[in-house]
């Protein structure tokens, strides 16, 4: 499946690079997660796993987080809707000259880019304050996250080490499907969740299906 139409190649690499920031945001918060439960919670309840921690931290991360990230953000989106640059989340306005911005491939976009730099600046702008409210929600939905996991440590805690259990004497192949097998598999479906949260819901939010024929993922999100 593919975007019908497409996004030019620079809306594209805004909207992404929004998940990429939030990614790595999220990334360390869970790390830092796991071992402040660890160093809070570290003689109660057993045995604490740090890997598994991290991974149940991400697993809500990307399902229920979503859900809160999505919420949080509509709300900012309700109260900050006289701000040009909340009207329409992943609208990012003009180029400084009033053009849009270009088409062509990502080469040709490359190139429009390196050589005339200045033009982005209006849109980069908008840019940043969208990417700072994503980046609130990402940090309120990991303090709402850890608040709940802290709350039900030992309910948490159980679930991890039933998890986990079978593999936890064996670090390496633990620290591999923890880090590397899960991430991949649920980072999928979070970059799919969220690219339909963060685009422009007026541009390419369609997908062709198998016979060509497009049809709406998300409905339009406009305050």
């Amino acid at each position: 499946k593919h975007e019908v139409p497409q996004r030019p190649w620079i809306i594209f690499g805004l909207d992404v690079s929004k998940q990429g920031f939030g990614a790595v945001g999220v990334h360390f918060a869970n790390i830092g997660v796991a071992i402040l439960m660890s160093f809070l919670k570290g003689n109660e309840s057993g045995v604490h796993d740090q890997c598994a921690m991290y991974f149940l931290n991400f697993f809500i991360d990307c399902t229920f987080g979503v859900f809160i990230v999505y919420q949080l953000q509509t709300q900012i989106q309700a109260r900050l809707k006289n701000w040009p640059a909340f009207k329409t989340i992943g609208d990012y306005g003009q180029l400084s000259d009033g053009q849009q911005v270009p088409e062509g491939d990502i080469f040709q976009t490359f190139d429009f880019v390196t050589k005339e730099p200045e033009k982005l600046v209006p849109m980069l702008t908008i840019w940043v304050e969208q990417l700072a409210a994503f980046l609130s929600c990402l940090a309120a939905n990991k303090f709402l996250v850890a608040l709940g996991i802290n709350m039900f440590y030992q309910h948490t805690n159980a679930i991890c080490n039933f998890l986990f259990g079978p593999i936890q004497q064996d670090p390496h192949t633990e620290l591999i499907i923890v880090m590397v097998c899960c991430p991949g598999m649920l980072t999928m479906l979070q970059f799919y969740l969220f690219d339909h949260i963060l685009k422009n819901p007026d541009q390419p939010g369609q997908v062709a299906d198998n016979h060509g024929t497009a049809a709406p993922l998300m409905g339009n999100r406009q305050c």
